[in-house]
């Protein structure tokens, strides 16, 4: 005899189980999604900003503003990143919306209906410190 998993279903932003309800909070996607366009090379995030002018410059370390909405099983997301100088903007880009969009999909099964990238910065790498990890 062979089990099939059911689908879930949505309704009001949450998702439908046969075990359960689950509801995946806005700034836990914005988290994760953070942290995978961190695992983009060439991609960082932007430096803080107050009264839109730059706080400081780009850290190693400095996370991507990310905002989500959920909907149900699907999510629009919105980010600001910096690329590193001289590469090709819309190559990095890509790579980080198909990195985000398989990620999301395989950790937090959300389909990503939407997402806007926004790069308000570029930095070379002599302005970073050594990169965690390997070279950006």
């Amino acid at each position: 005899m062979s089990r099939t998993r059911p689908t879930p279903a949505t309704a009001g932003g949450t998702l439908k189980g046969s075990l359960g309800d689950l509801r995946i909070a806005d700034k836990v996607v914005e988290k994760v999604v953070s942290q995978v366009i961190r695992e983009v090379p060439r991609a960082q995030g932007v430096a803080r900003r107050v009264l839109g002018r730059p706080l400081g410059s780009v850290e190693p370390d400095e996370s991507a503003r990310v905002d989500a909405d959920v909907d149900g099983g699907l999510v629009t997301l919105a980010a600001s990143i910096s690329v590193q100088y001289p590469q090709p903007i819309r190559e990095v880009t890509a790579q980080v919306r198909r990195r985000v969009v398989d990620r999301v999909q395989e950790m937090l099964a959300l389909e990503v209906v939407r997402f806007d990238i926004d790069v308000p910065h570029l930095y070379s790498p002599d302005q970073l410190g050594p990169v965690p990890g390997g070279v950006r």
